[in-house]
């Protein structure tokens, strides 16, 4: 999973060596960088671009916080732990196969397989990662980087081969001008014997392959997550918007391959209801883009915001989400079905978020807005599938490689469950995957526990539910429709207690709608169902007494304007279509969510 960054370091040993601005890292000293010996064995030592930096030159206008140590690469061991293998295949007709069985060597008797389970590897123009475990192999064995392929009945043409040890870049190509297949003018095998051997920097379009992503931004922290195609030196940048004189350094970060080289930055001394700008470093190159971000209001205080929720991302394009960012929410939320993995497999996992975070407007939103995530069927296991389904711990385990929520469960329940806040909104993420079955439940017994708890501590004016299932009983039976008897239980407890103000999210249909659920003894809950952002739709059926109205001719989204700054509280519930233009609306008080 990706850890909090004083969590990737630890434990791991730290390289003692820290060399300065014209030197690089050659075995254990320093030498200039006008040596002519190549230095193949840490290319990552590259110096500050002068031109191209940071202006750090107001210590006093800077955010809150002291700037931390850098801890330097770690010390990489001499037998190699995890081989990392990425491939990209030449975007050319015919270039890819979906027949080849295609292996990588590192020495006559080590090889590997390339082939990741329930992924179509080797796709025109695309990219593929390998990250093999336990390896054990001492580095002074690896003569050569080979690959082999057999029963090649389907010509391969790859286009750049990149390989790291324990996460160490030692070896990238990008001339491989030759097909490999079983025909004539085709190769079964190919080597070099050069290793290690830079020809080229990254086989990826840049060394930071994935995002950065904006994560759970609340009134005093937000959270950044990138990923990188090997273990890169990477600093974040945080400023106060508008002053580029007030940037500090705010962490450094070492991506390693168990977690697919992602890494998460906790930002902390930030200021309520404040606007930040933040930039990236990588291997003391500062990257073009810069990127901004307002921290929420302090908890409790009231709030004019705008959030937007989705689910079911399939397609390959996604314009929808071009038009959420046109509207400049201020959170995101995605509700489940994020992805269409339908595996328990890690590495195709890992496959299906990097796709799902490389979709062009989906990835340019998720840089500059706070955004949540809770998953559903699709990018948990596989349809329907629930706490017995095998794989679910890689599902999880993943899921943390790839949303920086602020919390994932508890140390107690693991899971994908959390609640945050913004201003006197409160947001609680349920996981309707992991304990679905447990206890006659949609979530088990501990997780409602949890639940009721957050509740009872919560004295937000709205308290919003969100799960990737619906809540409704007419519904899907994928749904809380499967456990009524725990679901009014639940409902039961907010009359009892006498809690305000509880709204409901949810996604999975196919289609999007408004409905109020009534319960006895308890104000009519409003559920807002937002499906789907990126896939085909479904009929909504017939009408029963619970729907306000429903949307099925296209694919759409939902917005919620919340404003708790009015004498009447209120939530102004929006359907769009995917151009964003409103399609329906529908608005609930606070005076009618007291029990």
């Amino acid at each position: 999973m990706a850890l909090p960054l004083f969590f990737l370091l630890a434990g791991c040993p730290i390289q003692p060596i820290h060399c300065g601005a014209g030197t690089h890292l050659k075995g254990d000293e320093c030498v200039a960088d006008t040596d002519a010996t190549d230095d193949t064995q840490n290319p990552d030592t590259t110096p500050v671009d002068t031109v191209d930096t940071v202006d750090t030159s107001n210590p006093d206008t800077g955010p809150d916080w002291e700037e931390p140590e850098d801890p330097g690469y770690p010390e990489f061991s001499e037998n190699i732990l995890t081989l990392s293998v990425a491939i990209r295949t030449a975007d050319a007709e015919y270039a890819g196969t979906d027949d080849n069985t295609l292996s990588i060597c590192v020495n006559a008797d080590d090889c590997y397989t390339l082939n990741q389970a329930d992924v179509d590897d080797f796709r025109r123009g695309e990219m593929d990662v390998y990250h093999f475990k336990a390896v054990g192999i001492p580095r002074a064995d690896v003569d050569r980087i080979e690959l082999k392929s057999v029963s090649g009945e389907d010509r391969w043409e790859p286009a750049c081969i990149q390989v790291a040890f324990d996460g160490e870049h030692m070896y990238c190509n990008d001339t491989l001008n030759f097909y490999m297949g079983e025909e004539s003018g085709e190769r079964e095998n190919w080597s070099d014997s050069t290793v290690p051997n830079l020809l080229c920097s990254t086989c990826d379009d840049d060394p930071l392959t994935h995002g950065p992503i904006l994560g759970s931004t609340r009134a005093e922290d937000t959270r950044i997550w990138i990923r990188t195609d090997v273990t890169r030196r990477v600093v974040l940048y945080i400023a106060n918007a508008g002053d580029p004189s007030s940037y500090r350094v705010h962490g450094y970060a070492y991506p390693l391959p168990g977690d697919d080289f992602t890494a998460e930055f906790q930002v902390t001394g930030l200021q309520p209801n404040t606007d930040y700008t933040y930039r990236l470093e990588i291997d003391g190159n500062l990257q073009d883009e810069v990127h901004d971000f307002r921290t929420a209001p302090a908890d409790g205080d009231p709030v004019d915001m705008d959030l937007a929720f989705v689910s079911c991302s399939k397609d390959e394009s996604q314009p929808g989400f071009a038009s959420i960012d046109d509207g400049e929410p201020d959170l995101l939320l995605f509700v489940g079905d994020n992805h269409y993995g339908n595996t328990g497999q890690e590495g195709a996992l890992h496959w299906y978020y990097r796709w799902a975070h490389s979709r062009s407007h989906r990835k340019q939103l998720m840089m500059d807005t706070s955004t949540l995530a809770t998953w559903d069927d699709h990018d948990y296991v596989g349809n329907n599938t629930d706490a017995d389904s095998p794989g679910k711990v890689n599902a999880r385990l993943a899921f943390e490689d790839y949303w920086p929520n602020p919390a994932h469960g508890t140390e107690a329940v693991p899971g994908v469950f959390f609640s945050t806040s913004y201003g006197d909104v409160d947001l609680f993420f349920l996981d309707d995957r992991y304990y679905r079955g447990r206890d006659n439940s949609l979530t088990g017994a501990d997780q409602m526990a949890w639940l009721m708890q957050e509740l009872l501590n919560s004295s937000a004016t709205f308290k919003l539910l969100v799960n990737g299932s619906q809540w409704t009983l007419e519904g899907s039976g994928d749904s809380w429709a499967a456990f009524p008897d725990a679901r009014n239980e639940f409902f039961d407890f907010v009359r009892e207690q006498a809690i305000a103000g509880v709204v409901l999210l949810s996604g999975d249909v196919h289609f999007s709608e408004f409905r109020t659920i009534s319960h006895s003894g308890l104000y009519d809950l409003t559920e807002f169902t937002s499906s789907p952002i990126g896939h085909s739709t479904v009929s909504c059926g017939g009408n029963d007494s619970e729907r306000i109205f429903c949307y099925d001719d296209d694919r759409s989204y939902v917005t919620l304007e919340i404003d708790t700054n009015r004498p009447d509280p209120r939530i102004w519930g929006n359907i769009h279509l995917e151009d964003g233009a409103v399609w329906g609306h529908h608005t609930i008080y606070y005076a009618y969510l007291i029990p």
